[in-house]
């Protein structure tokens, strides 16, 4: 027997191959070949037998074959990689996972597996491994989705809208926030955006590498766009354009320099007729200021207020001598 997972067609194929020989009726025949595209078991008779409990459960179907008819046919050895060679007759068939005959949530998340991994898409470039972890995603979504206790009355269409508005609702946010990566595939499946075990091939990185299985896509979210778009549309602010008077094409002194936030509070610097002599640094950049109109404050206050904007003034801490113009302004 081939060791891989077999699809959907090649599990029916070998299922027409045993069955054919037994000169069973059409009705017999048709019984046999819905079944196992439901269930999709092995080939051995308690797989049969399994299969027909959920089978008659789910489906009603009109006719019914006796697994003794079959004896000749099937085998009665247990399939050793049951869950991993046959994962949906597995996933409809144990009781842990979608296989509560009492649920009726459980049910109809049984016809969604079977309907969603029934067939294969031949016309699509498919894997085996894709296949069966495409299953594993939706099969524990819809079990996140039992065990929530959904029980939602309102009319659906179809078991997928039906799941999908589930699994989408507010209620389950924090299983679905905790299993995005299989919540991202169940939603492509429900959404015809993905198939059953289909390759979504990366060509972005300009290679011809094999396709990646991947079906995460990358979130986007809506607020940060719309700032975006908002940030290209606002015009930069103005910036103040700084001038410095040049003198014998030479720079003047930061002294000299008319600084817009003095001439705002009706200051202006005031240099000394006779520079002093110093061997310190600091002293030949003290600074002195001089009031171009008159204030209304006293002459303590006024005097006060000089010293108060020359001490805080940034050329205080700056070891050699800089100008004015590049400093950043001082806070309101």
């Amino acid at each position: 027997m081939n060791q891989k997972r077999p699809f959907p067609d090649e599990i029916k194929q070998r299922w027409d191959s045993a069955v054919k020989p037994l000169n069973l009726s059409s009705a017999q025949q048709q019984y046999i070949t819905q079944l196992v595209r439901y269930a999709q078991p092995p080939l051995t008779l308690d797989g049969f037998r399994l299969a027909a409990t959920f089978y008659d459960h789910d489906c009603d179907p009109d006719s019914h074959v006796e697994a003794k008819l079959l004896t000749s046919a099937l085998s009665t050895a247990k399939e050793a990689k049951l869950g991993s060679h046959y994962p949906v007759f597995f996933a409809l068939t144990t009781p842990r996972l979608l296989g509560s005959l009492n649920c009726p949530v459980s049910h109809a998340a049984r016809v969604l597996l079977s309907d969603w991994f029934s067939e294969i898409e031949e016309s699509k470039s498919v894997s085996r491994g894709n296949f069966y972890r495409h299953l594993l995603s939706v099969r524990h979504i819809l079990r996140i989705i039992i065990d929530a206790g959904w029980h939602e009355k309102s009319p659906y269409e179809t078991h997928s809208s039906y799941f999908l508005d589930a699994i989408r609702s507010k209620y389950l946010q924090s299983p679905r926030s905790r299993n995005e990566q299989h919540y991202n595939v169940f939603v492509a499946l429900a959404t015809h955006a993905l198939s059953p075990g289909g390759i979504i091939r990366d060509t972005g990185n300009g290679g011809g590498g094999k396709g990646t299985g991947s079906t995460e896509k990358k979130s986007i979210d809506a607020w940060h766009a719309e700032h975006l778009k908002r940030c290209v549309t606002v015009p930069s602010p103005k910036r103040r354009r700084v001038s410095t008077a040049k003198h014998d094409a030479q720079l003047l002194s930061p002294h000299q320099l008319t600084d817009p936030e003095l001439r705002a509070m009706g200051l202006q610097h005031k240099t000394p007729k006779t520079p002093q002599r110093s061997t310190s640094e600091e002293e030949t950049e003290a600074t002195t200021l001089q009031r171009s109109t008159a204030s209304t404050l006293t002459r303590h206050d006024d005097r006060r207020f000089a010293q108060r904007w020359t001490s805080a003034a940034p050329t205080s801490s700056l070891a050699t001598v800089s100008d004015l113009s590049r400093l950043p302004p001082l806070p309101n």
